[in-house]
């Protein structure tokens, strides 16, 4: 085999490699969606662990917020200082300030809401054999 046949033989073979990645990612996406049907998993953030087996799994559920600086601007007079959940001078949130809101000040988040743009994260499923004593 020359050179260039050899190179044209490892090329198709990464190619694939490629579409058995991917077809196996398609695969693995539709198992975890019948893994979150099943166990009911229904939460917009946080997580949950349950063992079936030898196996204990975690399923963590997270959001992307995005703050609009300009909604912001208009709402951030309205807001107490000490409950602005923002970085100073930056339009970027602190995500421990608008949990803290959302559980304590809930009338305060609904106003700030207004400028966030929350947006749900596809669930992540972790695996891994519970260890003996």
């Amino acid at each position: 085999m020359s050179p260039d046949e050899q190179l044209a033989y490892l090329l198709g073979q990464v190619e694939e490699y490629k579409t058995r990645e991917v077809e196996a990612r398609s695969e693995r996406h539709q198992a975890e969606a019948q893994i979150l049907r099943h166990i009911k998993f229904e939460t917009l953030e946080g997580s949950e662990t349950r063992e079936v087996g030898d196996l204990k799994f975690t399923v963590t559920a997270r959001v992307s917020r995005k703050l609009d600086p300009e909604k912001w601007a208009e709402i951030e007079p309205k807001i107490p200082e000490n409950l602005r959940p923002v970085v100073a001078g930056k339009p970027t949130l602190v995500t421990a300030g608008v949990r803290y809101l959302m559980a304590n000040e809930p009338a305060t988040w609904a106003v700030i809401s207004e400028a966030v743009t929350t947006t749900p994260q596809k669930p992540q499923i972790k695996i891994s054999e519970i260890e003996e004593d």
